[in-house]
């Protein structure tokens, strides 16, 4: 077949007792023993497909390009030197491959890393061993000029998570520093108030179709009846290196989220929160059925139409995560909403209704995947879907 003479790096072939051989892309020994995973991958395909051998292609050059991208990271540079300086500790922390900067996700060291410069430019001269309260509080003065409170409060966490590191790394003046910033009180942000009510949803759903962005209203939908994150609904785009497992490559990203397998015949829905997958491990169940929103914005969705990822750009692919929210922000504001609410309170709007239904606040915890260390943060998948459901049913009655 002419199309076996397309690229197929790392493409490894198996005999089986029965059926057509398994196809499988194994990573080099030698990037393995660096550390790379996953050092194979099953590659799954239609044998009775003229034109296997081109997916086939496709994703094998997609893993070898994660490969290289891993390969390319520097493993040999030498250590960064501190000298006592706040900028060459913070430099430390975002470059050294054992801080807890590199076991963030993927989207929290985008900010950090601005952040993190803005500390280095502004305070990086400083000696550790000559800072103490005084200065700390005139630093967050200085970053929350014009009401920054957010930026202030984003710098002061990255500077008490560097002298931690520092601390593991037995850096001088960092125990003392870590400890009077630890002590002190700064201002927090106002907290947000903004609850969008089902009507708001509805209106902005309408808006979504006549903005030619069905997948926009299936969004909001699904944050509002099932209290999750945007992010966990819409999915996000990570860097190939990133080790979060992927089927949805595109170019140097992977996109990682909610899919189409996630949702039973039944309409169960079942996925693990980007947020819990590296800290309690809760997986979030919903019965789609008692989501009457989420329902009538599928029955929309065309049968054939029901694979690959929940929320897709009308182009196919997921959104970019700039591309959707100012695709939103047209939407939302043709919808009527003010611009003082955002996407990320339709979450807050959704457990606001519940609790408003009458909900326990147990059952609204479990359903909107919060954990408590003393009862939640274990749980069965029964006590999960079960707690949706009650919630679900009871919000129904309030929103006929």
């Amino acid at each position: 077949m002419s199309e076996r003479r397309l690229p197929t790096p790392g493409l490894k072939w198996r005999r089986r007792k029965a059926g057509p051989p398994a196809a499988y892309w194994i990573a080099p020994t030698e990037m393995v023993r660096k550390g790379f995973t996953p050092k194979s991958v099953p590659i799954h395909y239609d044998a009775t497909d003229p034109h296997f051998m081109i997916g086939i292609s496709d994703r094998c050059r997609a893993l070898t390009s994660q490969m290289r991208e891993f390969a390319a990271q520097p493993d040999n540079r030498p250590a960064l030197r501190f000298d006592g300086t706040i900028g060459s500790l913070v430099d430390i922390y975002i470059s050294d491959p054992e801080s807890p900067f590199f076991r963030l996700k993927a989207s929290t060291r985008i900010p950090y890393l601005h952040y993190s410069r803005l500390i280095i430019e502004t305070i990086g001269a400083r000696r550790i061993t000559d800072c103490d309260g005084r200065d700390a509080r005139r630093w967050f003065d200085a970053w929350s000029t014009g009401g920054k409170l957010a930026k202030a409060n984003t710098c002061i966490a990255i500077l008490k998570s560097a002298l931690g590191f520092g601390i593991m790394c037995r850096h001088r003046g960092c125990p003392d520093l870590r400890e009077i910033i630890g002590v002190m009180q700064f201002e927090k942000p106002a907290p947000r108030r903004s609850a969008p009510a089902a009507a708001h949803i509805v209106a902005l759903r309408g808006a979504a179709h006549a903005e030619g962005h069905p997948a926009i209203a299936l969004a909001v939908a699904l944050q509002f009846e099932t209290m999750q994150r945007l992010w966990d609904v819409a999915g996000h785009w990570l860097p190939l290196s990133d080790p979060e497992p992927s089927t949805v490559i595109r170019g140097r990203a992977k996109w990682v989220g909610p899919q189409w397998s996630n949702v039973s015949d039944s309409m169960i829905l079942r996925w693990q929160p980007g947020k819990t997958s590296r800290t309690t491990g809760i997986t979030i169940e919903c019965d789609l059925k008692l989501c009457p929103m989420v329902m009538q914005e599928i029955a929309r969705i065309p049968q054939e139409d029901r694979s690959g990822p929940l929320i897709r750009h009308p182009k196919g692919h997921p959104y970019p995560q700039r591309d959707f929210q100012r695709t939103f922000r047209t939407i939302a504001t043709k919808a009527g909403w003010p611009a003082s609410m955002w996407c990320r309170d339709i979450r807050a709007g959704g457990i606001t209704d519940a609790r408003a239904s009458g909900v326990l606040l147990e059952d609204a915890a479990k359903a909107a995947g919060h954990s408590d260390t003393r009862t939640t943060a274990r749980i069965y998948d029964r006590g999960t879907l079960e707690a949706h459901r009650r919630v679900a049913a009871a919000r129904t009655k309030n929103n006929p």
